[in-house]
């Protein structure tokens, strides 16, 4: 059974994009946008950057983007309904 779109925005919101790309990148922050190595294509420049403020992320060596599900999905090998699942958890989120 998949998650609800009222679910997926509730987790969404309540999910911290550089708290959890965090854990898996370094990142320093440069104006509004935080930037770091891309933790999927392990290029050793600061390609990847996150902003916050609009939820999203991108690599501009491997194009990786979207937003916090997406990169649970990526990172995780996870399906979006389960990366869903694995943020709400961490969230102390109940679906």
């Amino acid at each position: 059974m998949g998650v609800g779109d009222g679910d997926v925005t509730r987790v969404v919101e309540a999910s911290d994009i550089l708290a959890v790309i965090g854990g898996y990148t370094d990142l320093e922050q440069h104006d509004r946008i935080w930037v770091g190595r891309c933790p999927f294509d392990g290029e050793g420049s600061p390609s990847f950057c996150v902003n916050p403020r609009e939820g999203k992320y991108v690599c501009f060596g491997c194009r990786a983007n979207g937003d916090v599900v997406n990169f649970v999905s990526a990172i995780e090998h996870l399906d979006d309904d389960d990366a869903v699942r694995w943020l709400a958890v961490r969230a102390g989120i109940t679906l």
